[in-house]
C-alpha cells in the first residue's frame, strides 16, 4: 500500500470531534504505542513460560502488526490535526538520520 493512500484513508475514517483532534490523537498514539510495547514486554517476560497470554508466536506477530498499524493511524491523524504534512516529517527524519550516521 502506498503511504499517501493510507494517509487519505485514515482521514476518512477519523471518528472524533475536530475540536479535540490533536489531544485525542496524541493520547491515542501514546495508548497504541503502549499496547504494541506491551506485546514485546510480555514476549520477554513469558518467553519460557507456558502461561503466555498469546501462546502462538504467529499470533503475537499478527497482534503486534495490528497495534503498529493503529500507531500509524493515530500518527497520521495527529499530523493532519496539526496541519503537518507527514511526508515532510518523514523526509526531515530521513535527512536527519542520513546526516547523523553519514549514510
Amino acid at each position: 500500500m502506498k503511504f499517501k493512500k493510507f494517509f487519505e484513508t485514515v482521514k476518512e475514517t477519523a471518528q472524533y470531534q475536530s475540536d479535540v483532534g490533536a489531544v485525542y490523537t496524541a493520547l491515542g498514539l501514546a495508548g497504541e504505542a503502549g499496547e504494541a510495547v506491551d506485546i514485546v514486554k510480555k514476549t520477554i517476560r513469558y518467553a519460557t513460560k507456558e502461561d503466555f497470554p498469546i501462546r502462538d508466536v504467529g499470533d503475537r506477530t499478527q497482534a503486534l502488526k495490528l497495534e503498529l498499524g493503529d500507531v500509524m493511524w493515530y500518527w497520521c491523524n495527529l499530523c493532519h490535526d496539526l496541519g503537518y504534512d507527514p511526508g515532510e516529517i518523514l523526509q526531515m527524519n530521513y535527512d536527519k538520520l542520513r546526516e547523523r550516521y553519514k549514510v
